[in-house]
């Protein structure tokens, strides 16, 4: 037989290898969830994207909007000095004109809140899978830091394959 010495030996030898079997799991598993943040930061990348690109457009309407304004009033001015119409027919000229213009940036705007909708409706679901991702990355965690060897050989054949330490 091995002896005192050799038994403690042996032990520790045991719980090194324990020890740096547990290490690199834990590196593993972080090295899974750093690739899993990594892809849910391009997704959202994208989604930015498609937003900023809708911002652009609203603010391009706005801009057609003061635009047409500042036309309305160079040429009503332009028009009064003429003298060729008076101050509430070109009033309701351009009062129907910008109704016109309005009825056209309610359905663009109208589509793009459906667009809007949409991608909150994306990052809503992504945001959900990503916290379940973390709740079960968790769970794995709580179960690595809680493992202990058992006592006797049956049970810590027993618990080396279901860690997947052996075969």
């Amino acid at each position: 037989m091995f002896g005192y010495e050799g038994i403690v030996t042996w032990y520790q030898g045991l719980k090194v290898r324990w020890e740096q079997e547990q290490a690199k799991i834990e590196r593993q598993e972080q090295e899974q969830v750093r690739a899993r943040l990594k892809a849910l930061n391009c997704k959202d990348e994208e989604i930015c994207k498609a937003q900023a690109r809708l911002h652009r457009k609203c603010e391009d309407y706005e801009e057609q909007i003061r635009m047409a304004e500042s036309d309305k009033l160079t040429t009503l001015q332009g028009l009064r000095d003429q003298h060729t119409l008076s101050l509430q027919e070109l009033h309701d000229y351009f009062d129907d004109k910008m109704s016109q213009e309005k009825n056209r940036t309610n359905k663009v705007e109208m589509q793009g809140k459906g667009e809007r909708d949409l991608l909150e409706m994306v990052m809503k679901q992504k945001e959900e899978l990503f916290v379940e991702e973390v709740e079960d990355m968790q769970v794995q965690l709580r179960r690595c830091k809680h493992f202990r060897m058992p006592k006797s050989n049956k049970h810590k054949k027993h618990a080396a394959r279901m860690w997947g330490l052996t075969k």
